[in-house]
Order: C-alpha cells, then sequence, then structure tokens
C-alpha cells in the first residue's frame, strides 16, 4: 500500500502539469543543430507564429475582378483576427504580386482577360519574378485552368500550443467564411 502511495503521489502531481502540445526542440539530441535552430527561431523571431497555408480549391477564375476582390477582401479579414494582425502586409499572396507585375509591365488588360492572364501567369511571371510562387499554383493539364491555389498567412503573438491550435481554429473559420471558401 506504501507502494502505491508513493507511486500515485508523482503520478497526481504529473496531471496538473502536463502542458498542451509537443515542444520540437525536446525531441532532438542536446547537441543538434536543429536544437540550435529552434533555440534561435525562438529568441529573434517569436513574435511571429508558424506560416498558414489558405487552399482554394473553387473555380479558381482569378481574371474575374470580383474574384480578385473576394480574394483581397478574405486577406484583409485575417487582419481583424487575433492571430493575424498585419496579415496583409506579411501574407505571401501570389495574385497580389502577379496583379503588380501585370500592372508594371503595362499589361494591365490580362488581369481581367481569362487566355491572357493564363498565358502571361505561366509563361512570364512565374518562370521570372514570380519563380517563389510556382509552387502555390496547380493548373490543370494543359494549363489553360487553375485547379487550386493557395496563399500564405502568418500569424503574430502565437507563444503557446494552446494559442497555435486557437490560432488553427481562428484561421479555419475565416477562411470557410463567404464569398470566396478556402480551405
Amino acid at each position: 500500500l506504501l507502494l502505491f502511495i508513493v507511486y500515485l503521489g508523482p503520478g497526481i502531481w504529473g496531471c496538473f502539469h502536463v502542458r498542451v502540445g509537443l515542444e520540437f526542440e525536446n525531441l532532438v539530441a542536446d547537441d543538434s543543430f536543429v536544437k540550435d535552430f529552434y533555440h534561435a527561431e525562438h529568441e529573434y523571431f517569436k513574435e511571429y507564429g508558424p506560416k498558414v497555408d489558405i487552399v482554394d480549391t473553387s473555380s479558381c477564375q482569378y481574371w474575374k475582378k470580383e474574384m480578385q476582390e473576394a480574394v483581397r477582401d478574405k486577406i484583409t479579414s485575417f487582419d481583424q483576427g487575433l492571430f493575424f494582425a498585419n496579415s496583409s502586409t506579411t501574407a505571401q499572396v501570389w495574385l497580389e504580386d502577379y496583379l503588380t507585375f501585370l500592372r508594371s509591365t503595362r499589361n494591365s488588360q490580362a488581369a481581367t482577360n481569362r487566355t491572357l492572364f493564363l498565358h502571361i501567369l505561366n509563361t512570364q511571371f512565374l518562370p521570372t519574378v514570380g519563380r517563389h510562387h510556382k509552387t502555390s499554383i496547380v493548373f490543370n493539364s494543359n494549363f489553360t485552368a487553375i485547379k487550386a491555389s493557395r496563399f500564405v498567412v502568418i500569424a503574430r503573438n502565437v507563444k503557446t500550443k494552446e494559442q497555435e491550435k486557437d490560432m488553427m481554429l481562428e484561421a479555419r473559420r475565416i477562411s470557410e467564411h463567404d464569398p470566396v471558401k478556402m480551405l
């Protein structure tokens, strides 16, 4: 009975000190460079949380003004969230970069023309200045339509795993609202 009580005491104490989540730096060897990376990331970039991919698998008709505006509104709606302040400036949105590219190359008419939009996107923007967005757009087999695309928002002030869970729930809630439902 005494041995059981000795066993039960630390078990009860442990139940009150369990934290939600998994700290990745505790999974690697103490002399690993990965531990140094996590330490440096926490020290210098703790204000910024994880990157969150917002995926659009709808009709993806980004050459339509309404769709362009809906994507802007979606990204702006993250700004009103608790965990995504200033997402309109920190988000990685290929569509905004592409529209800026079209204006700077004097191809603004391509922003609303399906054929030109897709052609210039695939042949001029993605191979050059937009190459970092190449993995954010999935075309059909003959490059005449966009099957899916993603936009990346960066969370802020997410310090605990509990806050990370709440941030993901908030991201899901924002991304599922109309007019453009995203995943």
